[in-house]
Parts: C-alpha cells; sequence; structure tokens
C-alpha cells in the first residue's frame, strides 16, 4: 500500500507539530505492509520581504533526513502581501492554500494520502475528488481549536476537509468535540481519538550519576530547584503571565532557577525583574531529554492546546508537570496537576507550583502505555490500512 504523508512544516525548526510527525513516521515506515513516502511543504518569503524583515534567505533543500527518514521538501513563496497578512493583520490567505494545492500532480499515484495540516488536507481533497484517492487528516490542535474561529474562510474550508475525509484522528477528545461543532449539528464526521505518543527509548528518566554529569555540561546547578518554561513566545501559550509566575514562585522558594526554553522575545518581558532565569533559545530535538531531566518542574500555562508532547515528554522522563486544564493536559498529566482556566487561575496556577517544589517527598511521575509512540502508530496502522 502506497501512502503519501503530507504536513506543513519548516526543517530549520524542529519542534512541536514536527516532533509528533516525526515520532509516527519512525515507526509507520518500519511496517513491511506500507511504502511511505513522506513530503513538508514549506513556505519562504522572497529576497524583498527578507529585506525587509533583516533575515537571510534559507537554503531549499530538495531533501532532508532526520533519525534515517527521508523528507521531500516542497517550497512555495511568499510576497511581503503575506507577511502583512500574517504577521500585522494576524490573517491568512487562501492564496496560500492555492498555492499549496499546486502540487497535486506530484502525488496522482499513492493509494492515500496521510495529511497532517488544513492545507495539505484541502490538495487531498482535490485528489479524492479527480482520482478517487481517499485521504486521512491528523488534526494536532491549533488547527482546530484556534485557526478556524479567526475568520470565516478557515471555518468554512476547516469544515469542508472535515466532512469529506475518509477518517479523521484527533490528538486529544477535546479536539474531536471541537471538530464536530465546526462540522456542524446533523453533519456527521467519520473519526477517532489518537494520542499523540513519545519514543521512550529517547525520553527516558536518567539515573543520578547521567543527571550530575549532564547537568555539569549544561551548567545546571541541581542544589536548586529547576523549573522550566518548554515553548515558543506565543500569546495562546499565555507566555505574558511568566514573569509574575516565576516571581511568585521565587518569593516563596528563593533557592530556584527559572529556564525558558524556546523562540522569542522573551528576555524583554523580564527586564526589569531580578530574577535568576535562563534563556535557552530553540535547542535541537537531541537536546531535549538532557534538559528535561535536570528540571525539577516543567510548566505550561496555555489559553489552549491539543495535546502538547511537552507534558508527554516531560512525564517519559520523570519530571513534573503542571498546566492549565485545556485540551488534552489533564488525560496526559492527571487532573490534580492541572488548573482550570478561571478568575483565580494565576494565583492557583502559581500556588500548586509551589506545592510541587516545596515538597519534601520525592514524587512518582510515568507515561501509560497510551501514550507510547509505538502503541499509537499501530492502531493508526489499522485504521489506515483497512480504507
Amino acid at each position: 500500500m502506497r501512502i503519501c504523508v503530507l504536513f506543513e512544516g519548516n526543517i530549520y525548526q524542529l519542534r512541536g507539530e514536527f516532533i509528533t510527525i516525526h515520532n509516527r513516521m519512525k515507526y509507520m515506515v518500519k511496517d513491511p505492509d506500507l511504502s511511505v513516502s513522506i513530503y513538508v511543504i514549506q513556505s519562504y518569503y522572497d529576497n524583498l520581504t527578507n529585506w525587509i524583515r533583516g533575515n537571510k534567505q534559507i537554503e531549499l533543500k530538495k531533501d532532508f533526513c532526520l533519525d534515517g527518514i527521508l523528507y521531500h521538501c516542497l517550497y512555495y513563496k511568499r510576497s511581503y502581501l503575506d507577511y502583512f497578512c500574517r504577521s500585522i493583520s494576524q490573517r491568512q490567505t487562501t492564496i496560500e492554500a492555492h498555492r499549496v494545492r499546486r502540487f497535486e500532480k506530484l502525488f496522482s499515484g499513492f493509494d492515500l494520502l496521510f495529511s497532517h495540516s488544513l492545507y495539505t488536507g484541502l490538495l487531498a481533497l482535490d485528489l479524492k475528488r479527480k482520482k478517487r484517492i481517499p485521504y486521512v487528516m491528523m488534526w494536532h490542535g491549533s488547527s482546530i481549536h484556534t485557526l478556524p474561529f479567526e475568520n470565516k474562510t478557515t471555518f468554512s474550508l476547516t469544515k469542508t476537509v472535515l466532512q469529506n475525509a475518509n477518517h479523521n484522528f484527533f490528538v486529544s477528545e477535546k479536539l474531536y468535540e471541537t471538530a464536530k461543532h465546526i462540522a456542524g449539528s446533523g453533519s456527521d464526521i467519520i473519526g477517532s481519538v489518537s494520542l499523540n505518543g513519545v519514543d521512550t527509548q529517547v525520553y527516558h528518566q536518567y539515573d543520578d550519576e547521567k543527571k550530575k554529569r549532564i547537568a555539569t555540561q549544561l551548567h545546571v546547578d541541581l542544589n536548586k530547584k529547576n523549573i522550566a518554561y518548554i515553548g515558543n513566545y506565543l500569546p495562546i501559550k499565555n507566555v505574558h503571565y511568566l514573569p509574575s509566575l516565576f516571581l511568585s514562585v521565587y518569593k516563596a522558594c528563593p533557592n530556584t532557577c527559572f529556564h525558558i526554553i524556546g523562540n522569542g522575545n522573551f528576555k524583554n518581558d523580564f527586564l526589569e525583574l531580578d530574577l535568576p532565569v535562563v534563556f535557552w533559545g530553540n535547542q535541537l530535538p537531541e537536546n531535549m531529554p538532557n534538559l528535561y531531566n535536570c528540571m525539577d518542574l516543567i510548566v505550561l500555562p496555555s489559553k489552549n492546546e491539543g495535546l502538547p508532547m511537552t507534558c508527554l515528554e516531560a512525564l517519559s522522563c520523570g519530571t513534573s508537570f503542571v498546566g492549565s486544564r485545556v485540551g488534552g493536559i489533564a488525560d496526559a498529566v492527571g487532573i490534580n496537576n492541572t488548573i482550570p482556566l478561571t478568575e483565580t487561575f494565576e494565583a492557583d496556577f502559581a500556588n500548586l507550583c509551589i506545592e510541587k517544589l516545596s515538597s519534601t517527598t520525592q514524587i512518582s511521575t510515568f507515561l501509560p502505555d497510551k501514550f507510547n509512540i509505538e502503541n499509537v502508530v499501530r492502531q493508526e496502522v489499522e485504521v489506515l490500512t483497512a480504507l
């Protein structure tokens, strides 16, 4: 069975959704009954827009290899108008969707299209209508819980792709419920929940000797309590709450060091605060298990989520986690480790972090079997091969 996996991504920023897809591919390509080809579609800005933004032009690689997995790369160009719509007016344009759909002739020989993004879903829908090739959608988070509600066009396109897919996977039950709302009452969509998974051969708890050695290499003081936010500087992640959170924790637990791992203008929010904060920037995937193992607590106070990899990776490394009670976070880490988004959210979130850092009892964390990536992929393949 020839399966084409399609998604939009950035091979120069391997994070979040890219990693969740990559984790699946490491096991899917091993299936002897499948012939899997993977295509990542990436946009780039023209020379004028890069000059205005002060950025360098990216190298347009034909192929990209990660952990022995080959990704075929396709590109489409964005103009300054696209940049204006996305970055200044905070709107996406349907022009970009049409650019992605121009690649459809490359995929007419496959038996099944497995899409992980809206625009590649529209491409798959075109091929289903023209060539009768079935397609399956995997919805990861913002493509369901946020983007459709930003403008009517995206809502309508998402609804169409949902309704016409031969199957839809959702990484949390909450996303599935939101998708049913988008599809509308009386409009059935074929779907099921397929949780994100973690490769436990990569993300696991280190023994004390290895943990001390890695901490020394990374200059992390294990005599202090280390608390980290892992993610990029995005409003939906509630990043503006981080300075207040860290300050509250520091007042109660002064022997604490704070870490921010991700891209964005985090430093500006901490300029007037006298806090011990380490800004790591974006990290390579192979360095993340080391960082998780050196932390005592990971925090994610997001306003909305699907099923973030940070909570699963933290559990797999034996690191405590506190998150907001949104998406599938509570399903992964337990409801007692989450705080609902109420009027007292900020105070309650800080108090739970302080409670965990102040506890003299070693907290046991573990990753439930349902989040083991090998089990996840096995169930997804059963659906794909049945179509």
